[in-house]
């Protein structure tokens, strides 16, 4: 089974090298962002990981996004780079 890992805020800053560091280690990658979408789609097309826009504070976006964004696997890791998101530190589902 592929390990696939869903960063939250992975698209800039501290996210961003999480998700290329994770990417370097094998991981499908998948990055979530609030709102730049600009850069969003910048980070995509230079690294070839998919980001997705959702509210990482509403529990309940979380629980509709998560299934899709990890459509090829029944398991995901959630690597948090937001104080207080739903996906603390990190959990595994």
């Amino acid at each position: 089974m592929a390990r696939v890992a869903i960063v939250t805020g992975g698209t800039r800053g501290i996210g961003e090298a999480v998700s290329l560091g994770l990417q370097a280690h094998g991981f499908t990658v998948v990055a979530n962002y609030a709102g730049n979408e600009e850069k969003a789609k910048a980070f995509t097309a230079a690294t070839g990981i998919p980001a997705y826009k959702w509210d990482v504070g509403d529990h309940q976006a979380c629980l509709m996004a998560a299934p899709g964004s990890r459509q090829k696997s029944g398991r995901s890791t959630w690597w948090s780079t937001m104080p207080g998101s739903p996906a603390t530190a990190r959990s595994t589902r």
